[in-house]
């Protein structure tokens, strides 16, 4: 345990309702929120160290939960937690 992935959220989806929350899970797990709403960096924690974690990320707004991202993989490390790369909610990109 110990591990971290970062995420860098600089879009969320397009939508006529604002975003209330957003939502990730690990290797198709039970979900968990994100801390703030908005863009920027996220931290992952609790991870294992040299073992590879999938990671789903989703939106929640007045119109309902929004569909799961694209799955993204990547294997944290001793700090600096190690970024996931691009991931899609929606239409938009989510870019680590």
């Amino acid at each position: 345990s110990g591990g971290t992935l970062t995420l860098n959220i600089t879009a969320l989806p397009a939508s006529d309702a604002s975003i209330s929350a957003l939502y990730y899970r690990v290797n198709g797990g039970a979900s968990a929120l994100l801390t703030g709403v908005g863009t920027g960096v996220r931290s992952i924690t609790g991870l294992s160290n040299g073992v590879s974690a999938s990671i789903e990320i989703r939106a929640e707004s007045s119109a309902g939960l929004g569909g799961w991202s694209d799955v993204k993989s990547a294997t944290p490390s001793a700090p600096p937690g190690l970024g996931i790369g691009a991931m899609t909610i929606g239409s938009t990109f989510i870019v680590g």
